[in-house]
């Protein structure tokens, strides 16, 4: 089976964050950088956290409905954006350092984090001490004059003391992080190798000029630019050759340009196989036929475990816990549910995904519930199967009354996907430890998990 799946802004921390479902989601709020201390220079523009630049643009991750961030001292300044924020200082002139700093990043319900931030002193140079006044000589007594002596030549000039040479001026600077000259995305756009190694490209900017900007020659090759980052990526390549390859190109006053080339793999396509019959709907695949959810056997339950009935939830605009949407009986190894197409405003949510194109759009993750004689057994995801071990793939359901682009990166996680109006299927799948997409999901075997 071919899925087309597609990611959404909501499913950060509802689809991506692995959680027992059969007790209360847990609050979620994280940072990247994940850093518990920030050392500004006197200039204040750039920063140290033990000992090793980090960049002062910081990425939240949260599962809450809104989030906040506070500085308690005037010199250490913070702004809020969407989905990130930003900590800076003013220049210190003193010759002492400012008061400690605490940053604070607070989420409905979650622990919060918090930062200390502290900045050196000025370097002044020390005053030469003044040399002490020497008593006037007491006057000689007057003698009677001598004949003038006959006038002395007068002695040649010393030679001039050349000026001291000036200082040079600051070097400009400019180098990103990680520091790769050349990347291959996949297929699907979302993730990248370099050197053979899986890289997220989300890229760090430090420079000493004062503007910097990045470009890239292709069209295909996409560039979202932040305050001190940039993302590289790509729309879903469906050719069986690889696009011409683009050449992205880092930029800051005087400083010499950072390049990086960015190639995408081909779509090579799969040997033809034999047409097979349809499948009936109480296989072990996931099934969106249309509007029709087709949920089939749960692979894992164990010591007598039933279920009588699929519930579907999402998460309410305002307040906690989960919302009821539908509901449908599970009999016979299976459950047929008819999603409505336009979904009730009342289950949609504002997109509050700061990297979203469409800042206008609603939708929301739409999630499974097994049921028992009314009692709660867990949640469903369908999952990757290979008949004896569950894979790194699982899937969700999502409604998005606008289509519209998201561009989101971090260490742990990458998604650069068009999102399409109507009911998509997500799937999130964990390579190396690092969360991303994947927008073409070969013929495999999908069984429903109880979690």
């Amino acid at each position: 089976m071919n899925t087309i799946v597609k990611m959404t802004a909501v499913t950060l921390a509802a689809a991506l964050v692995t959680v027992s479902c059969k007790k209360e989601v847990e609050p979620v709020l994280s940072i990247a950088p994940d850093v518990k201390t920030l050392v500004f220079e006197a200039h204040g523009k750039t920063a140290t956290s033990e000992g090793k630049k980090v960049s002062t643009h910081f990425v939240v991750t949260t599962n809450q409905d809104e989030w906040n961030v506070t500085s308690n001292q005037s010199w250490c300044t913070v702004q809020h954006h969407d989905q990130f924020f930003t900590v800076s200082a003013e220049p210190n002139t003193a010759d002492t350092a400012p008061e400690e700093a605490t940053v604070t990043v607070t989420a409905g319900e979650a622990p919060p984090i918090v930062i200390t931030v502290t900045q050196k002193k000025a370097a002044v140079a020390p005053s030469e001490p003044a040399e002490p006044s020497t008593p006037a000589e007491p006057a000689e007594p007057s003698t009677p004059s001598e004949p003038a002596e006959p006038s002395t030549p007068a002695e040649p000039a010393e030679p001039s003391t050349p000026p001291e040479p000036s200082t040079p001026p600051v070097a400009p600077e400019l180098s990103i992080s990680p520091a790769v000259d050349a990347i291959e995305l996949d297929v699907a756009g979302t993730s990248a190798t370099a050197n053979g190694a899986v890289v997220v490209t989300i890229f760090t900017v430090t420079t000493n000029q004062s503007e910097w900007d990045v470009t890239s020659d292709k069209s295909w090759c996409k560039i979202s630019k932040l305050t001190d980052m940039f993302v590289i990526s790509a729309k879903y390549n469906s050719a069986d050759t690889s696009p011409e390859p683009a050449t992205v190109t880092i930029t800051a006053g005087t400083a010499q340009a950072v390049t990086i080339a960015v190639t995408q793999e081909a779509n090579t396509p799969a040997p033809p196989t034999p047409p097979t019959p349809p499948t009936p709907p109480t296989d072990n695949m996931t099934h969106l036929d249309g509007n029709n959810l087709i949920i089939g056997e749960i692979g894992n339950l164990i010591n007598g475990e039933q279920i009588d009935e699929i519930r579907i939830k999402c998460q309410p605009e305002k307040g906690d816990g989960m919302m009821e949407f539908l509901s449908a009986p599970y009999s016979n190894g299976q459950a047929v549910i008819e999603l409505p197409n336009p979904v009730d405003n009342k289950f949609l949510i504002a997109n509050w995904w700061g990297f979203a194109s469409e800042k206008g759009a609603k939708s929301n993750l739409f999630k499974m519930y097994a049921y028992y004689k009314g009692q709660l057994m867990g949640t469903l995801t369908a999952t990757e199967w290979d008949g004896k071990n569950w894979g790194r793939t699982s899937f969700h359901y999502y409604y998005s009354d606008k289509a519209y682009r998201i561009d989101y990166s971090t260490a742990e996680d990458y998604w650069a996907v068009d999102i399409s109006a109507g009911w998509n299927v997500v799937a999130a799948t964990s390579i190396n430890s690092v969360w991303t997409l994947e927008s073409n999901i070969p013929t495999k075997t999908y069984k429903w998990k109880l979690n």
